[in-house]
């Protein structure tokens, strides 16, 4: 039985992403007070273990026969001539670069990326759905309310699966959770070295750029919003962007933004609420051609 809180236990082949990790990216946590940043690289590490935990419950080396019945008969993957070892390389390979349409229940794609968030939020630790949060949720930003500071911070320090890894801006990330109880705290990309909140201000971007009459398709436009509109949002009191920030993020209390634990208590939420597990059921009794047991039907 594979543990899911020993990581060494884990020896599966996968396609690594780790090294691609950009120096200079960052997945930053602030408050109107205070920015920390934590190395991208986690993200990586992160995304590998995801990788690992899903693929461990998908286990190509022994589930062919039951992964076909998910595949379209014209991908490669159907040839019947391809050898064991070859298969299993092929199938990774294929989730790695095609994830989103190679599995398929009723002709109806899987995303592979919602599979793998609702794979750990059906069976990982809390701290795996801790850190599967922040990979989910970096792109598009994400939030922590006052009274859930302490139990995320909870959550990252006591991570008996080293998931958190030392030295890479966890250790400060928990303090600044336990400063306060009641300011919100969000979690965002950086992938410019110079600060989050850029990334952030879409709306704002766009409300100003109504307000010129511009067209936002137009390439003086864009030329306008790199130079011209981000000099403005640079010269702008801390005090206005963090107030424009804010708005974008919690507007109409938008909870796919907010990480807390009724999220971790709802189970698999994001797309159509598939897991690996779930999947793994359908497609075995659609490959032995019996009804399905659960109420998703293959």
């Amino acid at each position: 039985m594979i543990s899911f809180e020993n990581t060494s236990e884990w020896d599966i082949p996968l396609i690594t992403h780790y090294e691609r990790a950009a120096s200079m990216s960052r997945m930053t946590f602030e408050t109107k007070a205070q920015r920390i940043d934590v190395d991208y690289s986690e993200w990586y590490f992160i995304a590998e273990l995801i990788e690992k935990m899903t693929n461990a419950i998908l286990a190509p080396q022994k589930n062919r026969k039951i992964l076909l019945a998910g595949i379209p008969s014209s991908h490669i993957l159907s040839d019947e001539e391809l050898n064991d070892e070859t298969w299993v390389k092929e199938f990774y390979q294929a989730m790695e670069y095609e994830g989103d349409g190679l599995l398929r229940v009723k002709k109806k794609r899987i995303d592979e990326t919602d599979l793998r968030v609702n794979t750990v939020l059906a069976t990982g630790s809390d701290a795996m759905k801790m850190a599967t949060m922040f990979y989910a949720k970096c792109s598009t930003g994400a939030y922590v309310r006052g009274e859930n500071r302490a139990w995320m911070a909870n959550i990252i320090e006591d991570d008996n699966a080293a998931l958190f890894r030392p030295g890479h801006g966890w250790e400060e990330v928990v303090t600044m959770l336990r400063k306060s109880t009641e300011e919100t705290v969000f979690f965002s990309f950086d992938g410019s070295g110079d600060g989050g909140n850029w990334d952030a201000t879409l709306e704002w971007i766009d409300k100003e750029v109504a307000a010129r009459g511009m067209d936002p398709e137009d390439w003086e436009t864009e030329k306008f919003i790199d130079t011209e509109l981000r000099d403005i949002w640079e010269s702008m009191e801390a005090d206005k962007q963090w107030e424009i920030v804010e708005a974008w993020m919690v507007k109409n209390a938008d909870k796919t933004k907010e990480i807390s634990p009724e999220l971790f208590s709802a189970g698999p939420s994001y797309g159509d609420g598939m897991d690996a597990g779930k999947l793994m059921e359908i497609l075995k009794a659609k490959s032995n051609k019996t009804k399905p047991t659960t109420a998703a039907d293959g």
